[in-house]
Formats: structure tokens, sequence, C-alpha cells
């Protein structure tokens, strides 16, 4: 009978897969450690689908496949459904320079509708971004929850930090009224020219599938698209910063959910390597650092997602 309910659970979490989120739990912050236990995904789900920390039970049949636990987790650990996935990338393939985005109830025309902005992670914003104009239309868009609340304005500050002040502001705006937004459109080749076309046409091979979903995709479509760019104009990305009481003993890659983080051991000394695309700053490691080496996180400009020379020798490493 226990092997019967086991069989019908898969069979139920299969067939639900399209239609809400999934968590691996392997890289779920309670799965790396106990002493500061994380209950966000638990606290932020109107549907109460999470059970608490430690647990890898799950509601999901009363998924109502918001999207914002996937926002909200700070190791990325939830994947976003295929679905929502879907409806993510034909934005992409819109012949519009802007899109607009606006609540489930907006009775305007509107190219992508959510419950609420909060439900956007800012990757894929970010991605967005890149190859588009994006105006949120804010008329008939509810006050979100606090926690919502702060989780769009980490994602605006995620965004700013990313793009710089100026193109933040030429590339994403709010309006009240699409016929007053404005539509003055940017160039899609003032940084990024031959990037937008290439990816693009490879955007099938990032299609939805049961192996692709995991917590880093849009990371993984921002790494593809920066490394496709002509001009290598820097970005913003925030990273841990390392001091020279970093002795290289490696608690940190080993509790690091996506293992972002390694120790490179060398005759003299040791390197510590950065793969920044995989740090979704959850902080572990700077809070598991049994030598405070891990003093705080700060925004780093780069020019690609590629691997991360932070420390070498006991010395630490000027960051580009």
């Amino acid at each position: 009978m226990i092997f019967g309910n086991l069989i019908l659970n898969h069979v139920v979490s299969q067939a639900l897969a399209e239609k809400h989120p999934t968590r691996d739990y392997d890289h779920c912050i309670n799965r790396r450690q106990v002493k500061n236990p994380c209950l966000v995904c638990a606290e932020i789900c109107p549907q109460k689908v999470y059970f608490g920390p430690g647990s890898q039970k799950t509601r999901f049949s009363q998924c109502s496949n918001c999207n914002l636990c996937v926002t909200a987790c700070p190791s990325r650990c939830i994947a976003s459904s295929a679905s929502n996935v879907s409806a993510y990338l034909k934005l992409l393939r819109i012949p519009e320079e802007t899109i607009y985005i606006a609540s489930d109830g907006y009775e305007g025309d509107a190219h992508l509708r959510t419950g609420c902005f909060a439900t956007l992670s800012w990757e894929y914003l970010a991605y967005l971004g890149l190859e588009k104009k994006v105006v949120f239309l804010t008329d008939s868009m509810p006050e979100p929850e606090p926690d919502a609340g702060q989780i769009w304005q980490d994602t605006l500050t995620r965004l700013c930090l990313f793009f710089g002040e100026e193109e933040y502001q030429k590339r994403f705006s709010f309006s009240p009224d699409p016929h007053h937004a404005d539509r003055q459109e940017i160039s899609r080749r003032e940084l990024f020219q031959k990037a937008g076309e290439e990816i693009r046409s490879h955007i099938s091979s990032f299609a939805p599938s049961k192996g692709m979903m995991d917590g880093l995709l849009y990371r993984h479509l921002l790494k593809s698209l920066l490394a496709h760019r002509e001009e290598q104009a820097p970005f913003g990305w925030v990273i841990p910063m390392i001091s020279s009481s970093c002795k290289g003993c490696g608690v940190c890659t080993r509790l690091c959910p996506q293992q972002a983080l390694t120790v490179k051991k060398e005759e003299n000394g040791f390197q510590v390597i950065l793969y920044p695309f995989r740090c979704s700053t959850c902080r572990l490691c700077q809070k598991s650092c049994i030598h405070h080496a891990i003093e705080d996180f700060g925004v780093t400009r780069l020019t690609s997602l590629q691997p991360l020379l932070l420390f070498q020798n006991g010395h630490e490493k000027e960051n580009p």
C-alpha cells in the first residue's frame, strides 16, 4: 500500500510538473545546514504549499503557479514551471521593441500579465532588458504584501546594479497608461550589437524540459547572451568579498548550495575561484566561514560570467 502511494504521488507530481514550480532540495539552504533555517518559501507562498525547514514535503496540488517562491528563494533551488518559462521566453520572439507588463486584471493590451511584479525574477528581467525596453503598467496592479513588496524592491535594486543607473533608466519605466508611456525606443545594438539575433536563433535550445528546469535557467540565458556580445561593456554583479583572513579551508565550497565557490590548492598556496552566474548571494558562505574571511558582498564590474579568481595565496586579488 505504501509502495502504491509512492507511485501515485510520483505520477501526480509528473502530471503537475508543467503547472507548478519544482524544488531541487539538494540545492536548498536547509539541505546544507540547520543552524540558520531558511523559511522564505514557506512564508512567501500564499497557498502554503511548502512545509517548514528541513522538510521536503510540498502540497503542489494547492499551487496557484504564482512564481513568488521562485523569485524569493535565496539559493535559487526552486525552478519556474514549464508553462511560466514558455510564456516568458515568448516575449523575446515578438517584433516590438517595447514590452508592456501588467497585472492579471488589466483590461488593456499588454504582452505579459502577472499577479504581482515580484513574481518576475531580476535575472529574467535583466535578460529581457538587454533585448527590449520594458514598461510596467501600474494602474491596476494591487498593492503587494510586505514580503512581496520587498522582493520587488530588491529586484529593482539588482537591475539598477546590473545595468548602472543611466542604462537602467533607459530600459525600464513605469506608467499608469500605455498611451502615455515613453515609447522612445533604444537601439538594440547600442551595447549589444549582434547578441540579440544570435541568441534568439538559439532560443529553442532553451525550450522548457524536465532536464532544463532549474533555478539557474535565466542565469544560463544571461550567461549565453553576455558571451555573444560584440562590445564588452561591463555590467554589475554582486559577489562575495574575501579578506586576507581566508585560510582556504574549503568550508564555504562544501556548503554553497549552487557550488559557486571552489578552492584550488597550489604548491605555494591556494586560489579561491567563483563561478559568478551560480552565486545567488544567499550569504551562506559568509555565515559559515569559521575565519570570518567573507566580510561582505559587493558589486564588481564584469564583462562575462566566466570563472573569476577572487583570492590567491593569501592575498586579495584585485577584481576587474
